[in-house]
């Protein structure tokens, strides 16, 4: 088991919390880090490994909202 620490950032790109976790991989941790980022709610993180970054976890990008159908109904009528 390796020692890893995971700092969670929020929407103005600030630490809001840290959390002390173990697990066996990068990769576990990994995992543990994107489900404590759900319960709290964060916007991303970063996972640490002594003094090296080993994943950054990057937010996914807002998806586009779709026209309303009416909007759609005109652009195609033409």
């Amino acid at each position: 088991m390796a020692d890893f620490r995971c700092y969670f950032l929020g929407r103005d790109r600030k630490v809001m919390a840290v959390e002390d976790m173990k697990a066996p991989t990068v990769s576990r941790a990994v995992t543990k880090g994107i489900l404590a980022m759900v319960i709290r709610n964060a916007l991303s993180f970063e996972l640490w490994r002594s003094n090296l970054c080993v994943y950054v976890h990057k937010p996914v990008a807002e998806p586009t909202p779709a026209p309303p159908p009416s909007a759609h109904r005109r652009l195609h009528a033409s």
